[in-house]
């Protein structure tokens, strides 16, 4: 968020056209495979609609600012990142969370959580 709405962002590293494109699209793609692994698949159109939501909101923060610009391609990019997010959720790379998770039960972390409880 405050790479979003900071008036002074670093420079992109990349030297490609739309490379910010690019850096929205996998913002948002990150953000929805690591939610979506976090929530039932009957929830992800929640979701996702919430990350366009958030994508179109950083948009209208940075017209307000008058330092950043308003761009709609922007709000593409989130959207298509955030599509693709969902579709990278869909396969095996959707429970790698699920994974690490029993993983680390097996080597004795979470323990003393579920003492706790």
């Amino acid at each position: 968020m405050f790479l979003t709405l900071t008036p002074a962002p670093p420079p992109d590293p990349l030297s490609l056209p739309f490379a910010d494109k690019l850096a929205h699209a996998l913002a948002f793609s990150w953000l929805m495979w690591w939610f979506a692994q976090l929530t039932v698949r009957r929830q992800w159109f929640v979701v996702f609609l919430a990350l366009v939501a958030l994508g179109v909101g950083i948009e209208f923060l940075q017209r307000l600012g008058g330092v950043r610009h308003f761009e709609v391609a922007d709000m593409v990019a989130d959207a298509v990142g955030a599509a693709l997010g969902t579709w990278v959720a869909r396969g095996r790379a959707g429970r790698v969370l699920w994974r690490l998770d029993r993983v680390l039960v097996r080597l004795g972390f979470g323990k003393e959580i579920e003492e706790r409880t």
